[in-house]
């Protein structure tokens, strides 16, 4: 086995991991989800942008006869990716004490300052951390209200 196939396996297992942690074990930490929200996307194009780079040097590695593991990792990378981008949604998710939002959680009490934008961008500002909440609608940013007054 060569570094880069170690490197690719190692890079495809990490964000395998990572889609189980944001789909699976969030839900579990601090308590029972009270809600989950599903926020704008941001930033697709780069997301898409490292799909085809991928892409890219998967057809190159297989057209010059590279190892043929790699052009399989590579492939899995691209198909990872495009999960990335356009099945996975950004979400908020509201426990008891806090919520989890960009794989952190904050707690109610942290919270220092908050601001909406016109635009429908809450802007969360905790534990020295400025957190921007994308809402798709104005009905979202309603039904996240309930949870930030009690505190």
């Amino acid at each position: 086995m060569s570094w880069t196939t170690g490197f690719l396996g190692a890079y495809v297992s990490l964000i395998l991991l990572y889609l189980v942690y944001d789909y699976i074990i969030i839900d579990r930490l601090k308590g029972k989800t009270l809600l989950a929200l599903r926020l704008r996307k941001r930033n697709i194009m780069d997301t898409l942008i490292f799909a085809a780079l991928f892409a890219f040097i998967a057809i190159i590695n297989l057209f010059r006869g590279g190892d043929i593991i790699v052009t399989y990792l590579l492939i899995a990378l691209v198909a990872l990716y495009l999960i990335l981008s356009y099945v996975r949604q950004p979400q908020v998710r509201f426990k008891q004490d806090g919520f989890f939002y960009g794989n952190f959680f904050v707690r109610y009490d942290a919270i220092e300052q908050m601001n909406l934008a016109e635009d429908g961008i809450l802007a969360i500002i905790a534990n020295k951390r400025r957190h921007l909440l994308y809402a798709r609608n104005i009905d979202e940013l309603e039904q996240m209200l309930p949870y930030f007054t009690r505190e």
